[in-house]
C-alpha cells in the first residue's frame, strides 16, 4: 500500500516537472550518543518544519522518510528529497546534500549527528546499474525504476514501534506539495530537455561561494 501510494505521488511529480533533482540522504547520530525513536523522530520533524526559513529547501516539492533501527548505524533515518528540476541546476544536487548534511550535524543534532551524502556515490550507482538520484528527466526510464526501488526499499519494512511515551509511531513519513498550476502533462513521455533563463540564483551564489573556498 505504502509503496503503490509513493509510485503514485512520484509519477504526479513528473506528471507537473520535466526534471526532478532527487537528494537521497542517511541522517544519524555518532557513537555512543544515548538517541531513541523519540529523539530522530523530534529531530526529523525539526528538520522539516525549518524549511520553510532555509533556502537550502526552496523548490522542495516532495519527501520520503524511513526511521530505521541498525546495529551499525543505531538509531537513523533514510531520506528521499524532491526538487523541482526546472530551480535547481543539474549538477547540484552532491553539493546541497552535503550543505543539508552539515545542517543537520551542526543545527539539528546540535553537534551529535552524521549523515551519509548518497549522492556522493553516485558513480557507484551507475556502475551497478541502480542510479535513481540526482537530476532525473521525465524521459528517462531507467532512472525512474531504479527511483522506485528506491522507493520500494523504504516501505518493505514499513511497521510500528511502541515507545514509551507514545502508543505507536510511524517508521515510513511522506509529503508531497499540493501543486494547483497546470500540469505538464502524462509523466515519462519523451520530450526536450527544458529550458530555462539563465540568472544568478541563491543556488548559483551558494555554488560560486563553495568552489571560491576551494579555490583559494
Amino acid at each position: 500500500k505504502n509503496y503503490k501510494e509513493c509510485v503514485r505521488q512520484i509519477d504526479k511529480l513528473f506528471a507537473r516537472f520535466a526534471r526532478l533533482v532527487v537528494l537521497r540522504i542517511d541522517f544519524g547520530y555518532q557513537k555512543g550518543q544515548n538517541v531513541n525513536i523519540e529523539d530522530l523522530a523530534k529531530d526529523i520533524d525539526h528538520l522539516h518544519k525549518n524549511k520553510r526559513h532555509n533556502k537550502l529547501f526552496d523548490h522542495l516539492v516532495g519527501y520520503i522518510n524511513k526511521i530505521e533501527y541498525g546495529l551499525e548505524k543505531g538509531m537513523h533515518a533514510h531520506a528521499l528529497l524532491f526538487y523541482d528540476g526546472s530551480k535547481r541546476r543539474p549538477d547540484s544536487d552532491i553539493f546541497f546534500a552535503k550543505e543539508i548534511g552539515e545542517y543537520w550535524v551542526n543545527q539539528i543534532a546540535k553537534g551529535r549527528g552524521v549523515y551519509w551524502n548518497r549522492n556522493a556515490e553516485k558513480a557507484k550507482f551507475e556502475r551497478n546499474d541502480c542510479l535513481g538520484i540526482g537530476d532525473i528527466h521525465v524521459s528517462d526510464d531507467v532512472k525512474i525504476q531504479n527511483l522506485y526501488g528506491i522507493a520500494e526499499y523504504f516501505c518493505k519494512s514499513e511497521q510500528y514501534l511502541k515507545p514509551r511515551t507514545r502508543r505507536k509511531m510511524k517508521l515510513l513519513r511522506k509529503s508531497f506539495s499540493k501543486y494547483t498550476g497546470k500540469k505538464r502533462g502524462a509523466p515519462r513521455t519523451p520530450e526536450p530537455p527544458r529550458t530555462t533563463q539563465d540568472s544568478t540564483t541563491e543556488e548559483d551564489k551558494l555554488l560560486i561561494r563553495a568552489h571560491d573556498k576551494q579555490a583559494a
